[in-house]
Parts: structure tokens; C-alpha cells; sequence
């Protein structure tokens, strides 16, 4: 499952236009066609949330410009990180903030999904017993996307 994939599900459940925004491939232009859009939307009464994929790619100025949409209630900002935020995000935009640590699943809450998932559907899913048994490709120490 993706970050944004996690993300977009808040949107739906809260009735609110979902801004998806890479930090790798957009800039100020494209943030500031969000910020617009979510500011028309405000004065009609629709909320705007704003996920920032890779948000510590953003530069401390690029960082500050979410501050007043977020202080005004323009967008509820949403961001994923591989990086640990209290080293690169500014101070300013963490300090309002809630940080939720993603980490890997192990093999017991794997086995469990696998379960879950094969109750659900009523069969057993097409796995082999390595695949059953795979592990995340991801290094230690670093959280899943």
C-alpha cells in the first residue's frame, strides 16, 4: 500500500477535495494553482486536503508557504517523509502538527493480513509458500511507503 493510498481514504471520509502534490516534481507554480483552488473552494464551503509526497524535498521557503493556507484553515495538510521531520521540516509547520511513524509490517501481522484477507474473500489467495513467507524489500531501520 502507498502513502498516497493511505492518505486519499482521509479526504473521502471527511467530504474534502484530495490535492495529491509530489515534492520531487512540483514547485512554488504548482503550489500556488493548489492554494488557489483550495481558497475558491473555501468560500463555497468545501475543505481541501493537501498531501505532500517527499515534503523534506521542499526547501524552508517552499515549506513556509503552506503556513498561512494551514493557520487559515484553506488546507488540512497531510505529508510523507522518508527523512525524520524534526531534522528537515521547518519548525513553524511541525509545530502544528500530528507525526505518524509507518513501519514495516513483520511476518506475524503479514501471516494476519493474509488470513484477514482470505476470510474475506471466501478462498485462498494464490500465494505460494515463499510468497506467504516474503519479507518487504525495504532495508532495515527504514519505514515502508
Amino acid at each position: 500500500m502507498g502513502k498516497t493510498t493511505i492518505a486519499r481514504p482521509l479526504s473521502d471520509d471527511s467530504n474534502v477535495a484530495f490535492e495529491p502534490v509530489s515534492a520531487t516534481f512540483s514547485g512554488m507554480a504548482d503550489l500556488r494553482k493548489v492554494f488557489a483552488a483550495a481558497r475558491s473552494r473555501r468560500t463555497i464551503g468545501q475543505g481541501t486536503l493537501l498531501f505532500v509526497d517527499e515534503i523534506h524535498r521542499f526547501n524552508r521557503a517552499q515549506q513556509d508557504s503552506f503556513l498561512p493556507y494551514v493557520d487559515e484553515g484553506t488546507i488540512t495538510l497531510v505529508c510523507a517523509t522518508t527523512e525524520n521531520p524534526s531534522f528537515e521540516l521547518n519548525g513553524a509547520l511541525l509545530s502544528g502538527t500530528q507525526v505518524l511513524v509507518l513501519r514495516r509490517l513483520d511476518e506475524a501481522a503479514l501471516s494476519t493480513l493474509l488470513d484477514r484477507a482470505e476470510h474475506v474473500t471466501g478462498h485462498r489467495l494464490p500465494l505460494d509458500d515463499d510468497a506467504r513467507r516474503a519479507r518487504s524489500p525495504h532495508p532495515a531501520g527504514r519505514p515502508a511507503p
